[in-house]
């Protein structure tokens, strides 16, 4: 086993920069589906059974709702913010051939992305690179990933940026993706 090998995996580790906030809106909306679906329940058990194809249709709609409601709660009733801004961060996976890593790496290292050469991002590649960006490009995390027997190997440690460094490595992710399209 190598034992100079990289364990430290952009997902699992804690970034002092970023914290957890709480989405009131999604929380008061997943209640008001909640209840609205219990209500809608409800009047389906109390139909006249002359009414069936109502009684069942608000059985569903209300079932829909809760589940809806449910969902949302439990998936969206927090997020990610870059503590300095208070700017949303967002997780971007980018695709790329494995024979693009040496130019990426060198850019990382060097923290320098205006004069590094374009990488044209594909839908499958080899090689991918997970970045964690802030909405106003304040911050950014970015790491290396090699595609290998269906599995993923770590390339590099996790490098993050700050200020005019993780705008660059905006604006040089925006211009890799237009790389893309031609």
């Amino acid at each position: 086993m190598d034992s100079n090998k990289i364990t430290t995996h952009i997902k699992s580790t804690s970034h002092e920069q970023i914290m957890r906030k709480i989405n009131y809106l999604v929380i008061v909306l997943s209640i008001i589906a909640i209840f609205a679906g219990g209500i809608t329940l409800y009047t389906s058990t109390v139909q006249d059974e002359n009414e069936v194809k109502l009684s069942m249709l608000f059985f569903v709609l209300g079932i829909t709702l809760i589940t809806i409601g449910i969902i949302y709660l439990c998936t969206k009733s927090k997020y990610d913010v870059y503590k300095e801004t208070g700017s949303p961060t967002k997780l971007k996976k980018y695709y790329f051939n494995k024979k693009n890593m040496g130019i990426l790496k060198e850019a990382l290292v060097a923290g320098s992305f205006d004069q590094t050469k374009s990488v044209a991002f594909v839908d499958n590649g080899d090689a991918h690179m997970e970045v964690i960006l802030s909405k106003d490009n304040a911050f950014s995390v970015v790491q290396l990933f090699e595609i290998s027997s269906f599995s993923e190997e770590i390339v590099t440690p996790v490098y993050y940026f700050t200020g005019t460094k993780a705008s660059a490595l905006s604006a040089y992710l925006k211009r890799c993706e237009k790389e893309v399209s031609r």
